[in-house]
């Protein structure tokens, strides 16, 4: 097997090149959404709702306490005929209000319990998202800078120009070759044939 690689066009190194450019712009664009997303719902969870559920709830216990107290007055009153009057409505408008505080109340604990569970995935994302955004500050422009230089130095070597420095540098025993018609290939394979067919057998003496 050869240990040479021919080199006839920069066209993949260029689509690879694209690629990265692209890959890389989807990913910084992914990481400030999600970084968007995460603000939004933080601010949602632990300013919006835990105001409104902070206040709902002494208004629903303000609301609660006004209902048992009109449901005990109506209970104390009597008609004329000394009979106790029907409490109905304000029974129901106290079943009402304590409804409405229980959920009140669910609803703090829930913003609370989903605040803190938040919290912690916000933990456990940002190291993973410093991470992917060191690579795209650090590690994708080094490669950009590494693809364009060996661009440069294959451009110059199918010009005409000396074997890329980093090839000869790679320590591999690989070479390169520059493209080459098919008549060039056919002499090169010739040209390796040894001196002799050792598939001829030598002819007896028959002196």
């Amino acid at each position: 097997m050869s240990n040479s690689a021919r080199v006839g066009s920069l066209d993949a190194l260029r689509r690879f090149r694209a690629t990265l450019c692209k890959l890389a712009d989807e990913l910084r664009g992914a990481l400030h959404a999600a970084d968007a997303d995460m603000a939004r719902a933080s601010l949602w969870l632990s300013d919006t709702q835990t105001r409104h559920w902070r206040q709902q709830l002494r208004v629903r216990t303000e609301a609660f306490g006004r209902a048992r107290s009109a449901l005990a007055r109506k209970q104390g009153e009597r008609s004329a005929l000394e009979a106790r009057v029907s409490c109905v409505e304000e029974e129901q408008a106290l079943q009402k209000a304590e409804r409405r505080l229980d959920e009140a109340k669910q609803k703090v604990a829930a913003t609370k319990r989903w605040t803190r569970k938040l919290e912690e995935a916000v933990f456990g994302y940002q190291p993973l998202a410093h991470g992917l955004n060191s690579a795209l500050d650090v590690d994708v422009p080094r490669g950009l800078a590494r693809l364009d230089e060996m661009g440069r130095a294959l451009e110059a070597y199918l010009g005409g120009g000396p074997e890329p420095e980093w090839v000869r540098s790679a320590g591999s025993e690989m070479t390169m070759r520059r493209p080459r018609g098919d008549d060039e290939d056919a002499g090169s394979v010739e040209n390796a044939k040894p001196a002799g067919d050792p598939t001829t057998k030598p002819t007896e003496s028959t002196s």
